[in-house]
């Protein structure tokens, strides 16, 4: 994928808080201490849990980055963010929980197999950007509709990540 490449080790991870909690070093799962989540109704940046299964993506260059759109689509395309970014965008407020939250504590009831997170893998957040059913029209599928005019009746992402799983 142009502009975008998966490292193939843990070296180049990006810089966390010292305050959260590591739950496990490779891959990187991280939540903050429970007070940070009681200090804002939108969770801050720097103390929203982190959840990864493999290495970070690395974007070498926004500019180039492509998203593809192709399958059971009558136009197959190409988007660059500045193409996505030419799309009305919409803001969301949401909840994020990681489906482990309170794993430690179910472990004490019955042995859960995953890792170990504390009460702290959740967050609240301002989710901005385009929506999937707008970039979706772009390749000629319908808002509303239950199935693509050439049978196609989900929709699967793909990304460079890689991981040991």
């Amino acid at each position: 994928m142009p502009g975008l490449r998966a490292p193939c080790d843990y070296s180049k991870e990006p810089p966390r808080r010292p305050i959260l909690l590591i739950n496990s070093k490779e891959p990187f799962n991280a939540e903050p201490p429970r007070s940070a989540l009681i200090s804002s109704y939108v969770t801050p940046v720097d103390f929203f849990y982190k959840r990864n299964h493999g290495p970070v993506p690395i974007v070498d260059d926004i500019e180039s980055y492509r998203v593809c759109l192709g399958g059971l689509v009558e136009k197959p395309i190409e988007l660059s963010m500045a193409d996505i970014k030419k799309l009305p965008k919409y803001n969301v407020t949401a909840t994020l929980q990681c489906a482990g939250n309170r794993r430690t504590a179910m472990s004490k009831v019955r042995a859960v197999k995953g890792v170990g997170w504390d009460i702290s893998a959740i967050g609240n957040a301002i989710w901005g950007g385009a929506k999937l059913a707008d970039v979706l029209e772009l390749v000629g599928i319908p808002k509303l509709t239950k199935t693509t005019p050439l049978g196609g009746k989900h929709v699967e992402f793909v990304s460079v990540d890689m991981c040991k799983e």
